[in-house]
């Protein structure tokens, strides 16, 4: 038995001020009941029908119970992700990244992978407006793990402001191909981020994600 709805006002102002409106539990069992009060007794309405209905209240409910612990679930992993970040500040960290922080009065130690032996590799710094201020040439290096030491100043020897670079790595192999390397940063975690929507460490003024920490020392 189909059931009208009631009501003043025409279909085009339903539409407009209901149509995305979600009916919930109580909602579906009133229409049931009303369903039930209004069907005809002299020829009511088809028992398995009621059942079938029934079947859909019940999967309903057990829905909305799964998604009602699904949210206390992704509630409870969050706090556990957010104490396990928070755990970190204090400690040193190898993460990947081209970013480098320039301190007054230190020398920064820039660290980077290799996946092959180069004949000559070149480390170019950049400032924050992407200008070249530092080319060093490092001759001949190894597979694997690399380190060199930046004093700070540029190519004309001035020394440059604290702040922050960032810096890349290109070398030649013996065959002469092209072998990028992979800026690695060491710092001490100051502090956690979640301005983003996720959670970022803050080593001095660089930001990283979680995904790239490669050791925590």
């Amino acid at each position: 038995m189909e059931i009208e709805a009631s009501g003043s006002g025409n279909a085009g102002d339903a539409g407009s001020s209901g149509a995305t409106a979600q009916l919930g539990k109580d909602d579906f069992l009133k229409l049931l009941i009303a369903q039930m009060q209004q069907q005809d007794p002299l020829n009511p309405a088809d028992g398995a029908q009621f059942l079938a209905q029934l079947a859909q209240f019940t999967n309903l409910e057990q829905m909305v119970q799964i998604n009602a612990k699904l949210d206390t679930l992704a509630m409870a992993q969050a706090s556990l992700s957010s104490t396990a970040v928070a755990s970190l500040i204090g400690h040193t960290v190898t993460v990947r990244g081209d970013a480098v922080e320039l301190v007054e009065g230190e020398q920064p130690a820039l660290h980077f992978e290799l996946e092959s032996n180069v004949e000559s590799c070149t480390v170019t710094i950049r400032d924050q407006d992407g200008r070249v201020v530092r080319t060093m040439e490092l001759g001949g290096c190894q597979a694997g793990s690399n380190e060199v030491i930046w004093d700070g100043c540029d190519d004309d020897g001035n020394r440059l402001p604290a702040g922050s670079y960032t810096f890349s790595v290109n070398g030649t192999d013996a065959q002469g191909r092209q072998v990028e390397g992979d800026g690695l940063v060491t710092g001490v975690v100051t502090g956690v981020s979640y301005d983003q929507g996720y959670p970022q460490l803050l080593l001095g003024q660089v930001r990283v994600s979680l995904g790239d920490v490669v050791e925590i020392l």
